[in-house]
């Protein structure tokens, strides 16, 4: 993968050094550098300007070019929204990753390159310059605001970080793209941390020097108490969303429930809520968990549990005191009202305690083992969901009933799965906020239920086209004879096809217009296809080749010698080879492999799609026109040609999903999911600067 770096610079009124800072970056990293003005009294682009015109040639050359960038808001909104608009900018610039760094000179610009060298091996980690606080010009509100800082951090994520304050930082805008912030001072750069380790990101740190001036020549725009009080109540906050939403392992659910479940069966009702909020805060257990093991007392359960806590202490003290538990309780009652009441609550208390421990180890144990069962998969499946019968009663109604039936049969089927299919549906309430981000909660329901019955309906077609060896539906095509005519000539292709619509389908007509090869479809295997086995003659030219190993590689090479026709999803990589790459605006994983393997092995590469069209029992396919692919000189980079190439494909396939919205089928979390071969530190990742370099001729 290839990293494409920005350093940005906030300023607010940092007029005697800004040009400084800014000419630093540019001379010190081969970076673009994007500087944030924050409503500075006087302009910094006219800062920066007047210094290019008195002799700033970098600076002049650097603006002209559009290495440096500059960017102000008219009034001051704070360091947080600053670099939050930064981040917004630099995704849609096609940047992976952005090096943030102070305005005022505290931070020295050429360590970003040691921050860049450890996002090269942890691309989606945040990397963070540790300050040396050695100096004895270091304030002191500094080092005890980082102690206090670094305490809560650990607190709230369980992650061990040595400067949370840093304003030196490395974001990888994959992760960061996707989360919302509420803050927008100083109070930012802790929410943020917090937030990224709560989205699965790791924390990496380098220790960096750091310039603090003589208090005298000092510029602070933080405000003690203000700025102070924001943090403190930020913290406030993260805590109690940090024990409501995290510590969600099946060990950490099962301790919480049992300890719930124990203060739930003592007698000190009215409080158990307070009592369990302090324990989930003290021993960092997850409070919703734990208030929900509280709800053991709630009626009807609760009279039970006070008669067996009573009688299970007045048998503890038979054992110990040989008191007999009836008699006791017969001779209690001539005791006096309050005597009588201490006695009975002290018996209550001591047999809650063993009747919720046993209570807590069953309900504990219980809930893990439920944890585990019905934990969620960490990656893609490929699963379809629906039993066995479901999906013999849908083939059944196809048969004998018609596809019509089938459809109507959808409008039940599908608040089910909008219901008990949470990933499918929380992958397309991503997809929805980045294509309608103006869109509101109930408009984006509607259009998730749509999108799923749209799917159902392409589902059905599919299965409905198995059951007959003639086509069952009408095409139109745009670029199908291209394929047809590469076909007749055995020259070899590659076709790259998406999870848009039903490319499959809407290929099977082509047999229509001449087609008469084989199409070598590679799926993306988890488990088999579910509906694979339901193919028939009508889709026996798609041959399913498992990609999860490298045998695949030798038969694509195979039939494309053979002058065979191969598909290849291009958005959903599994493996290493990939690029992160702008699509609707947020950056995306898209596999290269097509592209590699075509300038390979010398063959043509188009891009096909294929939609439902909105007339009934018609279907669209579209080809672009081929494309040779060639990697050129020596000294190119090979890695730039394939984002070159593949920044093709994504934006036709924008456009394609653009004008068919309802019929983007990748039910995957596809602007947050950190690709597999990736995650498991497969890939080989390059600065896009080093890319660049000229390559010296070899010598002798």
């Amino acid at each position: 993968m290839i990293l494409r770096i920005r350093v940005a610079i906030p300023t607010y009124n940092n007029p005697e050094t800004i040009a400084e800072v800014t000419l630093r970056a540019l001379r010190e990293t081969p970076f673009p550098v994007h500087v944030l003005d924050d409503g500075s009294t006087k302009p910094v682009e006219e800062i920066l300007r007047a210094e290019a015109a008195a002799g700033g040639a970098e600076l002049a050359a650097a603006l002209a070019s559009g290495r440096l960038k500059v960017t102000r808001w008219p009034e001051n909104q704070g360091k947080g929204r600053a670099i939050s608009r930064g981040f917004a900018e630099a995704v849609a610039d096609g940047f992976t990753h952005l090096i943030t760094l102070d305005g005022d000179g505290q931070h020295h610009p050429h360590e970003a390159l040691r921050l860049a060298e450890i996002a090269k091996a942890h691309p989606w980690d945040l990397v963070i310059g540790a300050r040396k606080f050695e100096s004895d010009t270091v304030p002191g509100i500094s080092k005890f605001g980082r102690k206090f800082s670094n305490h809560w951090v650990g607190y709230q994520t369980g992650a061990i970080v040595s400067d949370s304050q840093s304003g030196f930082r490395l974001y990888p805008l994959f992760r960061v793209q996707n989360l919302r912030f509420f803050t927008r001072k100083y109070d930012f750069e802790i929410e943020v941390l917090i937030r990224l380790i709560w989205a699965g990101a790791g924390v990496r740190e380098v220790e960096i020097d750091v310039y603090y001036p003589k208090p005298e020549d000092r510029v602070s725009h933080f405000h003690k108490f203000r700025d102070n009080a924001r943090i403190s109540l930020l913290n406030t906050i993260l805590v109690v969303v940090s024990l409501l939403k995290t510590h969600r392992s099946p060990r950490q659910l099962a301790t919480a429930i049992g300890v719930g479940v124990l203060v739930g069966t003592t007698p000190f009702f009215g409080m158990h809520f307070l009592i369990g909020g302090a324990l989930a805060f003290v021993f960092r257990l997850n409070a919703a968990a734990v208030f929900l093991g509280t709800q053991i007392s709630i009626p009807p359960l609760a009279p039970f549990l006070a008669l067996a806590s009573v009688l299970t202490g007045h048998r503890i003290l038979s054992v110990f005191a040989v008191v007999d538990p009836i008699d006791d309780i017969k001779g209690s009652l001539g005791h006096e009202i309050l005597e009588g009441a201490i006695h009975h609550f002290g018996l209550w208390f001591l047999g809650s305690l063993v009747v919720g421990v046993v209570l807590a180890l069953v309900f504990g144990f219980l809930t893990y083992f439920a944890a585990k069962r019905f934990r969620p998969q960490a990656g893609w499946s490929g699963r379809t969901r629906g039993g066995r019968f479901g999906n013999a009663l849908m083939i059944f109604i196809l048969r004998r009933l018609g596809l019509r039936t089938a459809y109507f049969c959808l409008l039940f089927i599908i608040p089910y799965f909008y219901l008990f299919a949470p990933k499918a549906r929380h992958a397309a309430q991503e997809y929805w906020r980045v294509l309608r981000p103006a869109a509101g909660v109930f408009e984006r329901q509607y259009l998730v239920m749509a999108h799923l019955y749209r799917f159902g309906q392409v589902l059905l077609d599919r299965i409905f086209q198995s059951f007959h060896a003639e086509p069952m539906f009408q095409s139109r095509s745009e670029g199908g004879e291209k394929i047809v005519a590469i076909d007749r000539e055995r020259r070899g292709l590659i076709c790259v096809a998406s999870h848009a619509g039903a490319w499959d389908l809407a290929a099977s007509l082509l047999k229509n217009r001449g087609f008469a090869g084989q199409f070598h479809m590679v799926h993306y295997h988890a488990n088999g296809l579910r509906f694979d086995d339901f193919k028939g003659k009508d889709e026996e030219h798609l041959a399913p080749v498992k990609s999860n190993d490298d045998q695949p590689i030798f038969r694509i090479r195979e039939a494309l010698a053979a002058g065979g026709t191969v598909g290849l999803m291009g958005d959903r990589p599994l493996g290493n080879q990939f690029e992160l790459v702008p699509f609707f605006g947020k950056l995306a994983p898209f596999d290269v492999t097509p592209f590699r393997l075509g300038a390979a092995c010398d063959v043509p590469v188009l891009f096909t799609f294929g939609f439902k069209a909105r007339e009934s029992g018609f279907y669209e396919f579209f080809a672009t026109p081929e494309r040779k692919y060639a990697y050129g000189a020596a000294s190119e980079a090979k890695a730039l040609r394939c984002y070159e190439w593949v920044g093709g494909y994504v934006n036709e396939l924008e456009r394609m999903v653009a004008r068919h919205p309802d019929q983007w089928f990748n039910f995957f979390p596809f602007w947050s999911t950190v690709p597999a071969g990736e995650a498991e530190g497969k890939s080989k990742n390059h600065l896009a600067e080093e890319l660049r370099r000229p390559v010296a001729p070899a010598v002798g």
